[in-house]
């Protein structure tokens, strides 16, 4: 039993301590002042925003080769959907040189002004074709 005032009050004080206890990761005790908190804490949102900065770069250069790649792809359907236009476009003015010099011919019959005719048609055709990209083999 207790027995006097005194002795009661020491027994409620033992009782009521209150305990500090510090948990760290690694188990050992950490002396950090508010100054390194806060560099660290600065360090952490500097660092941040870098991968903020990085993922953003990241993601344009992302959706920019995804419309190098569309792009390219429609300018290579486009080229050879008017390849063949390009090369008939050469070759009309060599077709209306062979209709113009088989109509001549059916006029007058005369060969030196035929065989004149279609060597002009052919080197306006072998033009056209140099002009597409062809070279002539021997």
């Amino acid at each position: 039993m207790i027995k006097n005032k005194k002795d009661k009050n020491e027994k409620n004080s033992e009782e009521k301590k209150e305990v500090e206890i510090k948990i760290n990761g690694s188990g050992e005790e950490e002396n950090t002042s508010p100054e390194q908190t806060s560099a660290e804490t600065d360090k952490i949102k500097e660092l941040e925003a870098q991968v903020q900065q990085l993922k953003d770069q990241y993601l344009r250069t992302a959706a920019e080769f995804e419309n190098y790649k569309r792009r390219t792809d429609l300018e290579k359907a486009e080229f050879f959907a008017y390849a063949g236009e390009r090369l008939l476009t050469d070759l009309l003015p060599v077709v209306d040189d062979f209709n113009r010099t088989m109509a001549a011919f059916e006029k007058s019959h005369d060969n030196e002004a035929l065989k004149k005719g279609i060597d002009i048609v052919y080197a306006k055709f072998k033009t056209a074709l140099e002009k597409q990209g062809l070279k002539e083999m021997d």
